[in-house]
């Protein structure tokens, strides 16, 4: 039983081959040709010389540059009033939010906000919001956030991952904006102890380089809460336009 089994489940499962007379009307597979590779086949690809390969490089690294200097000379701004509101969330709502945080959980004040007082909050407030708006509207850019396809999704074309195009675009803005944060930082403290500062060189200076830092770290979570709270807010308003 069990070799009679095998013999009609067998070539079915090509597990053997079929008997001889089921295979007289079946068409015969045709044979893979073999390529044997000759010597002649490397001679006949044309050869690129270093100066070709430079000339391309060139050519490539120009029309990159061209296409990241067009996106911040020339941007495609689809809503001129989404910029204002990102500058008023980025330069007043999230730093405004940080201080009211800080405050209800007795954690210390970051210390751009006492620049001007331990009770002036206001002006360091909106002067630190500057830098803060700045560095993001530089990082949208970027990312071409102004574009009408990153932000209106309207139905039913886009709509199933209009959050996910939101979140990764919002993600490359904001990486973006904190390089420019961080560059922004970094000539603060040049301006102050000179150039090539660094951890060890006096008790000053490092105490201001862990301020400086800690403000970056406190900024740009807050920025990147905030902002990212409200992006995705506004592709779901889009869907009820």
């Amino acid at each position: 039983m069990l070799a009679a089994i095998l013999a009609l489940v067998g070539p079915c499962q090509a597990w053997v081959a079929p008997p001889a007379h089921l295979c007289k009307n079946a068409a015969p597979r045709p044979r893979r040709a073999r390529h044997i590779k000759s010597k002649n086949d490397d001679e006949d690809l044309p050869e690129e010389s270093l100066g070709d390969a430079w000339k391309a490089g060139l050519e490539n690294g120009y029309a990159v540059g061209k296409m990241v200097l067009r996106r911040f000379a020339s941007p495609e701004v689809d809503d001129q009033g989404l910029i204002i509101a990102d500058a008023l969330i980025a330069g007043i709502v999230a730093p405004g939010l940080e201080i009211l945080a800080c405050t209800a959980l007795g954690v210390p004040l970051p210390a751009w906000s006492t620049a001007l007082g331990a009770r002036r909050l206001v002006a360091p407030t909106l002067l630190r919001g500057a830098t803060l708006s700045t560095c993001w509207f530089g990082g949208a850019l970027s990312a071409r956030l102004y574009e009408r396809e990153t932000y209106d999704f309207p139905p039913p074309a886009g709509a199933d991952d209009r959050f996910v195009v939101t979140f990764s675009r919002t993600l490359q803005a904001g990486a973006f904006a904190t390089a420019l944060l961080i560059v922004s930082t970094q000539l603060r403290l040049t301006l102050v102890f000179g150039f090539g500062i660094q951890l060890g060189d006096s008790p000053a200076s490092d105490a201001e380089i862990f301020r400086q830092f800690s403000d970056l770290i406190r900024d740009g979570a807050t920025e990147a809460l905030v902002l990212l709270s409200w992006r995705l807010a506004r592709t779901e308003l889009s869907r009820l336009d």
